[in-house]
């Protein structure tokens, strides 16, 4: 196009609009953008097979939903001086949402002469995390009010506030139904299967982290009327997983129905509340009012994770029946809240208030029902099992590894606090 001969006026165009200018300074037209995510992720099958002699039916459905935010929301002044008349106020809030709906479900229904099979199978995965990585490692949020290697000298208050709400709901289900007939043999096959892991891991911090920039021997430090640090956090998990399994079968001669459903669930959450003081040892903090530090943290789970099969069947001479339900959940919650000063100095008028605040709750149901029913001329056989199992942990991570290292590790040193698992 060096060629101008090929340029365009678009100002001599009759369509040409002057598209103006937008006034953005009014505040009620800002939008916040958050790390919200809204995922719908459903699955449905169904086959039927109609023969003569014989007729087949194989049906499938899966859904899977992987939902990851990790998030940085940070608010600072580092390595500065800051002189100032009026309030110093520092703030950094996040949302962090997950709302995931998964749901696969399968039918298959086979019919024929002579026999009829039926075979369906329903999967549902979700995996929900804030502050962990795809390959399951912990990578957490943040969200942080903080100074860092900086003297502050103000007329008015300082204050630090930091606040997390992240929140995940999860409902994860699965269905499957097989239904078979034939003048002989009727056969079907169903199961369902889910698994449900949700996990929160954020840091949370208001903090002062020294009192002056690097090199700097005039030590300022800090100096506020008052000095408040808050950190808070409300986190939530909200999960449902169900698996619903039934199976149905009649053969003139014999009906064969077998049907399993499986439920699997883990919750996590794991932050880190802190509202500190540490290294502000040249000048120090010092203020004609107050410092309070203010730590604290509300964490809870609510799960259900239920499983139900139900397999029925009917023959002329036999019928059996075979039916199987598991619903396992685990539920932990590691959330720490610390409110403290370490090798600081710290001079008040006022009181030094330090509190650390946390309730952590968990609300756990788990559900597995199973049910067998067989008739048959001659015989007829049926057998159920049903399995529910609860883990609820509160400080205690019963998985996560008990030590740093291991007598089998070529350790140059030992640091203290770590720990060392000795083999046998």
């Amino acid at each position: 196009y060096s060629d101008v001969a090929l340029w365009e006026d678009f100002t001599a165009k009759a369509n040409h609009r002057n598209l103006g200018e937008q006034d953005y300074s009014d505040t009620k037209l800002w939008e916040l953008a958050d790390g919200n995510i809204t995922a719908r992720s459903l699955a449905a099958s169904l086959a039927v097979g109609v023969g003569k002699k014989a007729g087949v039916a194989v049906s499938g459905a899966g859904a899977v939903s992987e939902n990851i935010i990790l998030t940085q929301t940070n608010a600072y002044v580092d390595n500065s001086v800051i002189v100032s008349g009026a309030n110093i106020d520092i703030d950094a809030e996040n949302t962090a949402y997950i709302n995931a709906t998964v749901a696969a479900v399968a039918v298959a229904i086979g019919a024929g002469g002579k026999a009829g099979v039926g075979v369906s199978v329903g999967v549902s995965i979700a995996e929900n995390l804030i502050g962990w990585d795809a390959n399951g490692d912990k990578a957490p949020a943040e969200v942080q009010a903080y100074t860092e290697n900086s003297s502050i000298t103000t007329q008015g208050n300082l204050t630090l506030d930091a606040h997390s709400d992240g929140k995940i709901d999860a409902f994860v289900l699965a269905g499957s139904a097989a239904i078979a007939g034939g003048s002989k043999v009727g056969g079907a096959l169903s199961g369902a299967g889910v698994s449900a892991t949700n996990k929160i891991a954020t840091y949370i911090k208001a903090y002062i982290d020294g009192d002056h920039q690097d090199n700097d021997t005039t030590n300022v430090g800090i100096r506020a009327q008052d000095v408040a640090l808050h950190a808070s956090d409300l986190s939530s998990i909200t999960a449902v997983a169900a698996a619903v399994s039934i199976s149905a079968a009649y053969g003139g001669k014999a009906g064969v129905a077998l049907s399993v459903g499986v439920s699997l669930g883990e919750n996590h959450i794991s932050n880190e509340v802190g509202a500190y003081i540490v290294n502000a040892d040249g000048a120090g903090v010092s203020t004609t009012g107050q410092v309070i530090l203010d730590a604290r943290s509300i964490a809870d789970i609510d799960a259900l994770t239920a499983a139900a099969s139900v397999a029925i069947s009917g023959g002329g001479t036999a019928g059996i029946a075979v039916s199987g339900a598991g619903a396992v959940a685990k539920n932990v919650i590691l959330t720490r809240s610390n409110a403290y000063i370490q090798e600081s100095i710290v001079d008040s008028v006022g009181d030094i208030s330090l509190n650390g605040f946390s309730d952590s709750a968990i609300d756990a149901t788990v559900v597995a029902v199973s049910g067998a029913i067989a008739v048959g001329g001659n015989a007829g056989i049926g057998a159920s099992v049903g399995f529910a199992l609860a883990r609820n942990f509160i400080g205690w991570d019963p998985s996560a590894p008990d030590s740093d290292y291991d007598t089998s590790a070529e350790l140059k040193t030992i640091n203290p606090g770590i720990t060392v698992r000795v083999l046998d």
